[in-house]
């Protein structure tokens, strides 16, 4: 019994939009995706985004800005017969640098992160996790 009991995460991550209007996109486990991961001890959810979509993909940190909170998605993984149930903040970021080169974080099993034009979207869409069509709605909804 003690083996299913669920533990609850809590996560951040970032949707981010560079000055030609393009968002970037990383490819973990054969699924599109977006930067995130979990909270540090006393970290906030904003920190903790901006931090992992750093650390993800090799954006200057400094260069980052985040611009507002967008919304929240809740998914699950498992580990060592353990189902975690995820919440993730997602927040909307920009990124002004003109120096676009990525570095996908091979360690966080990420082998590939992209600039993806707005609209060129829809074929990484339908090879994306569930929440990342959610999350990119939710920006051009609001845009």
């Amino acid at each position: 019994m003690l083996n299913r009991i669920n533990f609850k995460k809590e996560t951040a991550g970032g949707l981010v939009v560079n000055n030609q209007n393009e968002l970037l996109l990383i490819f973990r486990k054969s699924l599109w995706d977006l930067p995130k991961g979990k909270l540090d001890l006393q970290e906030t959810h904003e920190c903790a985004a901006l931090r992992e979509v750093a650390e993800e993909t090799g954006v200057v940190k400094n260069k980052l800005k985040l611009i507002k909170p967008l919304i929240s998605t809740k998914y699950s993984s498992k580990k060592k017969n353990k189902k975690i149930i995820k919440t993730a903040k997602w927040f909307l970021m920009y990124y002004d640098n003109n120096d676009l080169t990525l570095i996908p974080d091979h360690e966080e099993s990420i082998t590939d992160a992209k600039w993806v034009s707005i609209s060129e979207l829809t074929p990484f869409l339908k090879s994306s996790r569930n929440y990342v069509c959610d999350v990119v709605s939710s920006f051009l909804d609001k845009n």
